[in-house]
């Protein structure tokens, strides 16, 4: 079996792709941690990293190794966790990545459920879309994602999704907006207001695309932010307008302040998706939340 503390030396060099900075990293001397790797190599039979003035270049072998030292490490720390949640009653620990639409409406209800049937187990929610959370999924460091993927976000295959719901997308102003009361005719109607974007949220090559594929030119007055909560105030305080999700609109459509406009080019649907490891049993914490969300989402 391949020694955990010389696999995690290992993913130090290939983060750091220098010996001396990847033994700072693990607090390890930089002989100690050059005597973990040559070990390492002499256990596998085959050289990790070219050794130069650049640093530590990873060999074809060391990126081979890289996804299974990290899936190694994961299912180690959840074998750790699942056993300590058995020893002594000791709850555990759960780490979910929530697709930014999924975390105003779908996750705080999960986690309210959550908590009440299971108090003692510490839930760790990191909210990102999907191109972030997938590798981090694969690479161990999350035991499940809920989220809305774009058809551009690759999937790997050592992943499996199962499908909750359609989300729908649509273009979002405030109720009282002048395009609320008469509808735009075409995408030129949409260029007398100002828009607020999110590269994160992956709608704005959405709106890139439409526009683009009309030949007309796209909204040059627009605002850019990372923050929904941003977007949705700069809507409900002024004419902007955004591509958003249901979801991240369901409470403000509920309280008659948002609205979506009816308008098919901005229209559009997608899946959401619980994924997991396909070759990595969920620990019983985790198949726990991933029963309560597959059951708020029927």
């Amino acid at each position: 079996m391949l020694d955990r503390q010389r696999l995690t030396h290992f993913l130090a060099v290939m983060a750091h792709r220098h010996f001396g900075r990847a033994a700072d990293a693990v607090r390890v001397t930089q002989p100690a941690m050059t005597k973990s790797i040559r070990k390492l190599e002499t256990e596998l039979g085959c050289q990790l990293f070219e050794r130069g003035r650049f640093g530590a270049v990873p060999t074809d072998a060391a990126l081979v190794l890289e996804r299974r030292a990290q899936l190694i490490l994961a299912e180690s720390r959840l074998a750790e966790a699942e056993l300590a949640s058995l020893h002594g009653g000791r709850g555990g620990r759960i780490s979910v990545g929530v697709g930014i639409s999924l975390a105003t409406r779908i996750m705080p209800q999960a986690l309210m459920e959550y908590r009440r049937r299971w108090p003692q187990v510490t839930v760790k929610c990191d909210v990102g879309n999907s191109a972030e959370l997938y590798p981090r999924l694969v690479g161990g460091e999350l035991d499940l994602v809920i989220s809305a993927p774009l058809p551009s976000v690759p999937v790997d295959p050592g992943l499996q999704q199962t499908l909750l719901y359609v989300e729908e997308d649509a273009l979002v102003v405030r109720v009282g907006h002048p395009l609320h009361s008469e509808p735009p005719q075409s995408l030129e109607d949409l260029l007398a207001h100002p828009w607020v974007i999110s590269p994160e949220m992956g709608m704005w090559s959405k709106v890139l695309k439409v526009f683009s594929d009309a030949g007309v030119q796209p909204p040059r007055d627009r605002v850019e932010t990372t923050s929904s909560t941003l977007a949705k105030a700069l809507m409900l305080q002024g004419d902007y307008m955004c591509v958003l999700s249901r979801d991240l609109y369901h409470a403000e459509a509920q309280q008659g302040l948002l609205a979506a406009l009816d308008f098919a080019p901005f229209r559009s649907r997608r899946d959401v998706y619980l994924a997991f490891r396909r070759n990595s049993p969920l620990q019983t914490a985790a198949s726990n939340m991933a029963w309560v969300i597959e059951r708020l989402c029927r």
